[in-house]
């Protein structure tokens, strides 16, 4: 058969390419990648593929336009069994995230950064401005002493690897496709949770909350009903929203604040029908342990620069019937207000 025209190829839809149908694809060695990948993958992976630093014929790299990829997460079925991705061009990164991140759930924003390639400036406010009444009309406005600041988000590198069975791949079907769209989603999800929660701002992670310079510190030993109403008190005043509050700990924490009852006999517990003082809480195994933390998630910022980088290694394919991908995402993140967060470690 003769390869396809190059007018015809230019008809493709853009978004003919998802991550099953890619993997596939790739892990044919006799198919070019120009007769698979959508103009959107093909751009996005010429523009990375020195980074990727492919090695050999038996590598391939793609790299997926994280919008596209959100468009994979969001869709309705597999291609075989006649799903179609959801929606238009625009999507919504925090609701495509939000079936596997705690963090996105709670209100994190998410921002890709396409054209991004280093640092960019993000301003952050450390005292808010103060509106005040003016007493008569020659009275001068009040000097509100408001102090406003910059971050400085860089690309950081979050990978993973995994492998994925030949015969899988050409049995799988659309349970394969499904399958394959939530473990990536759940790894990305997973990962940010952690670095957002609990990042040592070392090795390669972003600063989390837990330890981010600025966020109320609250004493976990014994935690009891005080220290729960100091922790939202010192949210509050750090300017967050209350509708917004989220409380998020390790399954450990939860089960420890819900045997633990706010005063004796009273048959209230601090962690009770998924909420701490009527507020919703979350547990999740991505948090630090033995910690607690209390905010409005909203203020907290992930930047996503370029696409899902995807490198294909085929060289397990003739030993081990299988093949290796490693998956390359580079973001950060950043915090509007570390006041509006309280936290609470060393809990007990």
């Amino acid at each position: 058969m003769n390869a396809p025209r190059l007018s015809d190829r230019m008809r493709r839809p853009d978004t003919a390419s998802t991550l099953p149908e890619l993997l596939r694809a790739v892990a044919d060695p006799q198919t070019p990648v120009e007769s698979f990948a959508s103009h959107e993958v093909l751009a996005a992976t010429a523009s990375a593929r020195d980074r990727m630093n492919l090695r050999g014929a038996y590598q391939t790299g793609l790299a997926i336009p994280f919008g596209a990829f959100l468009r994979d997460l969001t869709s309705t079925g597999g291609i075989s069994a006649g799903g179609a991705l959801v929606g238009s061009q625009k999507i919504d990164p925090q609701a495509s995230l939000r079936p596997f991140s705690v963090m996105a759930d709670a209100g994190l924003r998410v921002v890709p950064l396409d054209n991004a390639l280093g640092a960019v400036g993000v301003p952050s406010v450390t005292t808010a401005p103060v509106a005040s009444w003016v007493a008569t009309e020659g009275a001068d406005v009040p000097n509100s002493d408001a102090v406003f600041g910059m971050s400085s988000p860089v690309p950081r590198r979050l990978g993973f690897q995994f492998f994925v069975s030949w015969r899988l791949l050409t049995m799988g079907g659309a349970l394969f496709d499904d399958l394959i769209r939530t473990e990536v989603g759940q790894a990305i999800g997973r990962a940010l949770d952690a670095a957002t929660l609990g990042g040592s701002g070392a090795s390669g992670q972003p600063q989390g909350l837990a330890t981010l310079a600025g966020v109320n510190a609250t004493s976990g030993t014994t935690l009891a009903h005080a220290g729960l109403l100091a922790m939202r008190k010192n949210a509050l005043t750090g300017l967050a929203r209350e509708d917004r509050l989220r409380w998020i700990a390790t399954p450990t924490v939860q089960e420890t604040l819900g045997a633990r009852e706010r005063s004796t006999n009273s048959g209230r517990y601090l962690w009770d029908d998924g909420a701490v003082l009527g507020l919703p809480a979350t547990s999740t195994a991505s948090a630090p342990s033995a910690t607690l933390l209390c905010g409005d998630f909203s203020l907290v910022t992930l930047y996503v620069f370029g696409p899902l980088e995807l490198i294909f290694d085929r060289r397990s394919l003739a030993t081990g019937g299988k093949v290796s991908v490693v998956a390359n995402m580079y973001c950060d993140l950043s915090v509007a207000r570390a006041a509006a967060f309280s936290v609470a470690s060393a809990i007990t």
